[in-house]
């Protein structure tokens, strides 16, 4: 995750400097990307918890 988090780091350095819509669409498919890694990685281990505060709250 590390690694991911420094790759957003530069995508926003780049989005700062950024000028024309190729470019901004190539960072924000770049961090589209990232997003989808990051939750294919983090909802298999969220949905294993079992007894967190957000488990037991009524909806």
């Amino acid at each position: 995750m590390r690694s991911e988090h420094a790759v957003v780091a530069k995508l926003a350095e780049g989005l700062r400097a950024a000028s024309g819509a190729a470019a901004l669409d190539r960072i924000a498919g770049e961090l589209e990307s990232h997003f989808a890694y990051e939750e294919e990685q983090l909802v298999p281990v969220l949905n294993s918890l079992i007894d967190v505060p957000w488990s037991r709250l009524e909806h």
